[in-house]
């Protein structure tokens, strides 16, 4: 029972820490000015 409360422990802390990592990823990516601008010309888009 012990090591199954410790393995489980360490899964939340490993979730935990990459969720943590993707939302500064996101949050970095949104916040961050383009450097570039990006054009496309002669090009056809029917939706």
């Amino acid at each position: 029972m012990k090591q199954n409360r410790h393995s489980l422990m360490a899964k939340g802390i490993m979730v935990l820490l990459s969720l943590l990592i993707i939302v500064f990823i996101i949050t970095f990516a949104w916040f961050t000015p383009p450097e570039e601008i990006n054009e496309a010309h002669g090009v056809s888009m029917k939706t």
